[in-house]
């Protein structure tokens, strides 16, 4: 029996010389020289520290010049015994035919290309040979070639011709020489062949490109051309024919592509081009001519107002800039908007619609906008379920809503409309603020201030990439815009002042940029999913480089470039294209020639607002935009996303004004109203636009138990108002609801359902560090039902966010709770009626009714004294007592039928309404929702409180400073 330690000993050795004869033999030492050759080693044959290569190393033989490789394959390797593999022979071939010298030739070999033998070199007639004469075919370290003393052998021309220099008109090129010429010298040898082409705008006898040739004589063959500038004809003796026009053009050269801008007289707009550009038919024609004709000036005036519906209009003065005209209504109407308007340079009417209102209207008078008529005004009387219908004049668009109706919120359909014609242009100063107003109130991305991803994100492609936006620039590059790139150089700084307002991917917007332009064509130039790290330089290209632009023909395919967008870039866009939120701004000058039998404008601009929910903004430049069709692409409300301006300078206004606005939020009472106001309700109500009521706040109750407390949803209870960036105004009966450390505070919001709070932007939510209510307040008869809140920091202001102002010492209480004009009130409360002295759970709100999921809004009248004293006293309420209204602490409002009301859950919402201070119109903040029995029940009216009352009370909490309307 074998011992099993023995076993392993033996084992052990047997290893132990195994691994000595292979770290004996491992790898192989430096390669043999290869006489005639040299190696080439590949990236995995390199020697290791001990200067042996690894084994399988391998390395490639290379004979020299004048070498043939012999002897199979030219690879050796490194075998496992340690040695290189059999390494093939360089044999001797002999010299390459020699090169020949410029202008020369070898003539004749004597021993042929063998080593050892010589090449005799010679000269053509007129050069002279420098250099040997004679060269030898010699092995050298470099391999065989030809050799002589003296170096390289050349032929010099004896004349030569001299350089073509600077050409006026023209450039030149070197395409033909020796070697030793070049496009600095000041000769060149005979043989020499150059090309001459003419720039842009001149021609030559010869054609526009003309190749020549330098001859023995040292002269040029055929003579240097001279390249004449062609020109358009004057233009001054047709522009001094036209009263009040004048043109700029610099230098008045007239030459090819130059640019003649006519303007008129102050008072005067252009009938016709504002620009004519020398043209030809291709660049090298020797005719030019200008395009379009003279354009002529016509005298500015606003249209005809006409009469207004149930009324009549007295002009003072005429339909000229400075005339106004005047409003009036029948007896028993009230008027309404502007009862005086003026006639302003730009040839539009200040001030707002004028119409004439009647309180037994269930609606109010809609109105006839300007240039257009109400088609069947003789028919209605603006009763509930009605539908009004307008129309525009021939040489007029409608923009808005061609047909609105009467709803049961005694507000109107739709969007107000208004009639534009070719020559209506809005002022650069009033787009570049309408545009920073929705720049402003651009939402953050909510995963922005949860984002772990470290350094800035503007320098990757992120196809996981999830929230912000993206935004999309769609240029309109056809004819029109080429002939002058001032209209395509203005619309790309618009856009890159839109960028720097934004910011991008590593910006709180978190904002990812894509861009294509059309003509017949549409081509997309860089997408969202792109690199991010400068999009300025990608749109400065599209000037830099042209070349793209000039293939895409010269129609103007809008629907082709809609249709890109929709079909290729925002599927190109990566993963989670839904949940971004997606932005396009389409600059055009024109209407669409083209293409509309493959896509439709209008159909394609559908598609993208319906499947991917984009907001479009339309540039219109010129009075050739298609207002009719530009209508129909951009989103809704048009008013807020169609832009019109004159010309070119006014799109680089646009974008000056844009980036040095600097629009001050904290100025309290301002916000960005529809041009008419929206009636509605909140029992039943309309939904309230962004922006409109900027210092409505929600009032949530963080819930921490019954669930995980990072997933508990906060629960809505109240409202209330934004007085100051850090103060909130509400109701005192509020506070009961939920306690301090449990408040959110919740800025800028419309939508409170829990899907919506998930998606906003955290930074807009606030807690707060004290809440103080009215010492006197009585949780039984809701007396001094105010409190305030404290954030605890001040809010982010924007569009969306900004303060309310308050009552001023200045203001009387007879005038701002007057019962003329109207009052609005804010909230999310109940949208059912209800009356708590029949319903089940006498005098308590019942259960069940739910709050309206987006904020509603309110016009509401003010009651006297009297009104509200007489319903209390006339045994309309069974659960409150007379004593319970008490005027000075209070008032009344609401509609005596019902049918409208604030209602439970819009407690310690604002009662607001304008207030002309100083000139300017400002929301002034005049009661706070506070009690009522039941809700929208006929012959009750709701109460709130009366916050003139409690101005001295307020600034005891708050600085008074706080509250000083600024102007």
């Amino acid at each position: 029996m074998v011992n099993p330690a023995a076993k392993i000993v033996v084992c052990l050795a047997i290893l132990l010389l195994a691994v000595v004869s292979i770290s004996a033999g491992e790898g192989c030492p430096e390669p043999p020289p290869v006489a005639g050759g040299t190696y080439e080693f590949g990236a995995y044959a390199r020697p290791g520290a001990d200067g042996r290569y690894p084994e399988q190393s391998l390395v490639v033989v290379v004979c020299l010049k004048g070498y043939q490789l012999q002897g199979g394959d030219s690879i050796i390797s490194c075998n496992e015994n340690g040695e290189w593999s059999a390494s093939p022979k360089c044999q001797v071939r002999g010299c390459l035919r020699p090169a020949k010298p410029w202008n020369g030739k070898a003539v004749r070999f004597k021993g042929g290309r063998r080593v050892g033998g010589q090449a005799v070199f010679k000269c053509k007639p007129g050069f002279d040979r420098v250099g040997p004469a004679r060269k030898t075919c010699t092995v050298t370290p470099r391999g065989v070639e030809w050799t002589g003393p003296g170096g390289i052998t050349e032929c010099v021309a004896r004349n030569s011709c001299r350089s073509p220099g600077v050409l006026h008109g023209a450039n030149w090129t070197l395409i033909e020489s020796d070697r030793r010429s070049h496009h600095e010298d000041p000769t060149f040898s005979p043989n020499t062949k150059i090309n001459v082409e003419c720039w842009p705008g001149f021609v030559s006898t010869e054609g526009p490109s003309v190749q020549i040739a330098c001859g023995m004589s040292g002269e040029w063959s055929p003579p240097i051309p001279t390249c004449r500038e062609v020109i358009c004809p004057s233009l001054l003796e047709s522009e001094a024919d036209i009263d009040h026009l004048h043109s700029t053009m610099e230098n008045r050269t007239y030459i090819l592509g130059e640019v003649v801008n006519y303007h008129c007289d102050a008072g005067y707009r252009i009938l016709g081009k504002t620009r004519r550009q020398c043209s030809g038919p291709n660049l090298y024609s020797p005719n030019r001519t200008w395009t379009d004709l003279d354009p002529i000036c016509s005298e500015i005036e606003c249209p005809d107002p006409g009469r207004i519906q149930f009324g009549g209009s007295r002009y003072l003065g005429s339909t000229r800039i400075g005339g106004s005209v005047t409003f009036r209504c029948r007896s028993g109407y009230r008027l309404q908007g502007s009862a005086v308007r003026h006639c302003l340079p730009n040839g539009r009417w200040n001030g707002t619609l004028t119409t004439c209102d009647h309180e037994n209207f269930y609606c109010p008078n809609p109105g006839i906008p300007i240039g257009g008529r109400m088609v069947n005004q003789h028919r209605v009387r603006f009763r509930k379920g009605e539908r009004v219908s307008y129309e525009c004049s021939r040489d007029k668009v409608l923009i808005g809503s061609e047909e609105r109706e009467c709803l049961k919120s005694r507000s109107w359909s739709g969007e107000p409309p208004t009639c534009e014609g070719p020559y209506d242009f809005e002022d650069a100063s009033e787009v570049a603020a309408r545009l920073g107003y929705t720049l402003d109130g651009l939402p953050t991305d909510p995963q922005d201030s949860v984002s772990e991803t470290p350094g800035p994100r503007g320098r990757f492609i992120d196809l996981g990439y999830t929230g912000g936006m993206d935004i999309y620039f769609v240029f309109d590059v056809s004819g029109s815009v080429r002939n002058s790139m001032d209209g395509l150089t203005s619309s790309i700084n618009l856009a890159k002042a839109l960028v720097k307002k934004i910011g991008g991917l590593d910006g709180p917007r978190r904002a990812r940029y894509g861009a294509c332009v059309y003509a017949t064509n549409a081509l997309s130039l860089f997408g969202v999913s792109d690199s991010q790290s400068s999009v300025n330089t990608l749109l400065e290209n599209m000037i830099k480089n042209p070349q793209h632009i000039r293939d895409l023909g010269t129609g103007t395919a809008t629907g082709k470039a809609l249709q890109l967008v929709h079909e290729f870039m925002i599927p190109s866009a990566g993963e989670n294209i839904q949940e971004s939120k997606k932005y396009l701004f389409l600059f055009t000058d024109g209407k669409t020639n083209m293409g509309a039998n493959v896509a439709r404008p209008k159909t394609e601009a559908k598609t993208l607002r319906k499947r991917y929910d984009v907001k479009i903004h339309c540039i219109g430049v010129g009075d050739e935009v298609d207002k009719s069709e530009l209508r129909d692409i951009a989103s809704k409300p048009v008013s807020d996303h169609l832009f019109v301006v004159e010309n070119a300078n006014d799109v680089y206004e646009v974008a000056q004004n844009l980036l040095e606005q600097k629009i001050d939020y904290s100025r309290c009472g301002l916000n960005r109203p529809p041009k008419t106001r929206a009636t509605g309700r909140i029992v039943g109500g309309d939904n309230a636009q962004q922006g409109m009521w900027p210092w409505q706040v929600a009032l949530f109750c963080q819930k921490t138990s019954g669930c995980e407390s990072s997933k508990c949803p906060p629960l809505f209870y109240c409202g209330g108002s934004l007085i100051a960036p850090n103060w909130v105004l509400t109701a005192a009966h509020c506070l009961r609801k939920c306690q301090a450390p449990k408040v959110r505070i919740y800025t800028g919001i419309l939508d409170i359902y829990a899907e919506s709070l998930r998606q906003f932007d955290q930074a807009q939510v606030y807690t707060i560090d004290a809440q103080i209510h009215h010492e006197n307040f009585s949780q039984v008869t809701f007396d001094h039902d105010i409190a305030l809140l404290r954030l605890s920091k001040n809010a982010t202001l924007s569009p969306n966010v900004r303060p309310i102002c308050l009552p001023q010492p200045t203001m009387q209480d007879d005038a701002i709770y007057s019962t003329d004009g109207k009052s609005y009130v804010t909230g999310w409360g109940h949208t059912e009626a209800f009356d708590v002295s029949v319903d089940e759970g006498r005098c308590r709100n019942p259960k069940g009714i739910t709050s309206t999921r987006f904020l509603q809004q309110l016009a509401i009248p003010l009651r006297t004294n009297e009104e509200c004293s007489q319903s209390f006293s006339s045994g309309r309420y069974e659960c409150r007592f007379t004593s319970d209204y008490k005027p000075n602490m209070a008032f009344c409002a609401g509609y005596p039928d019902g049918n409208q009301d604030a209602c439970n859950g819009d407690s310690g919402g604002p009662v607001m309404r304008e207030v002309d201070v100083g000139g300017s119109l400002r929301w002034v903040q005049i009661g706070i929702v506070s009690w009522g029995e039941g809700c929208a029940v006929e012959g009750r009216y709701g109460v709130y409180t009366r916050v003139s009352a409690y101005k001295d009370w307020i600034e005891e909490h708050i600085r008074p400073a706080a509250f000083a309307i600024s102007h």
